[in-house]
């Protein structure tokens, strides 16, 4: 005998349920809001974790899928190679350390488009060593730390010297950089999250100024959150060429 669910109330907890249509319009609310805006979306899979979404939101025009963590993206990863759907572009915002983590990287390489955000020239060396042993091809966003405190360099100074250790290297590609401010994305009040927001475009513009004049073109700026997505699209911010969403 086989028993129907008709209720909220029949359904054993704990029970995640989701609203398909509402996530569907979420999904596509996004798409609008960064189309206007004319930048690109790139989620972070972090928010959901699932396979089914990743593919909903690349179906509306997502150019790629964040992650936080390298073992995020390779479980991800397998389910599009499972399944034999196109894999997508990846990027890694949680920069790494260590010659482990360098070599799932590398690895990684191979299956997708990858990009790495990277803080630190320790970490963008070990990630240069590892893709040179397995003929890999990695490319690498300069992590600026714009106001949350976690991550990212200080300011130019430190963008630069990571910025010329990936142009020594036939191995990595230096592709931009992301500042993500996820201070920004609870403050109340969206006059406060606008202020905020400005100075920390401008933060992250000052590296970017810094690092164009030496030669190194930021195709990728990445910033920007579901909290404050409509200010960086309504702004036009010069930082921000790209916004990917992180939560």
């Amino acid at each position: 005998m086989t028993a129907h669910v008709s209720l909220r109330r029949d359904i054993a907890t704990p029970a995640l349920v989701c609203d398909l249509d509402m996530l569907a319009s979420n999904v596509n609310k996004m798409k609008d809001l960064t189309a206007a805006a004319g930048v690109a979306l790139r989620p972070h899979v972090k928010s959901h974790k699932s396979f089914y979404v990743a593919q909903l939101q690349l179906a509306a025009g997502a150019v790629g899928l964040s992650f936080a963590k390298v073992a995020e993206a390779e479980a991800l990863i397998d389910r599009f190679e499972a399944t034999g759907a196109t894999r997508p572009s990846v990027l890694i915002t949680s920069p790494t350390a260590g010659d482990r983590s360098a070599e799932r990287i590398a690895h990684l390489s191979h299956r997708c488009e990858l990009l790495v955000a990277v803080d630190h020239c320790d970490g963008a060396s070990e990630i240069a060593s590892s893709a040179q042993r397995h003929s890999a091809h990695v490319g690498v966003l300069c992590d600026v730390d714009v106001g949350l405190g976690r991550t990212g360099v200080r300011g130019p100074s430190e963008a630069l010297a990571i910025a010329e250790l990936v142009a020594a290297s036939p191995h990595l590609s230096f592709r931009g950089v992301q500042g993500y401010g996820g201070h920004l994305q609870h403050l109340e009040g969206r006059d406060a999250r606008r202020r905020a927001t400005t100075r920390s475009a401008q933060r992250l513009r000052a590296v970017i100024e810094a690092l164009e004049d030496h030669g190194f073109v930021c195709t990728i700026r990445s910033g920007g959150g579901t909290g404050t997505s409509l200010l960086a699209g309504s702004q036009r911010h010069p930082a921000y060429r790209a916004i990917f969403i992180r939560r």
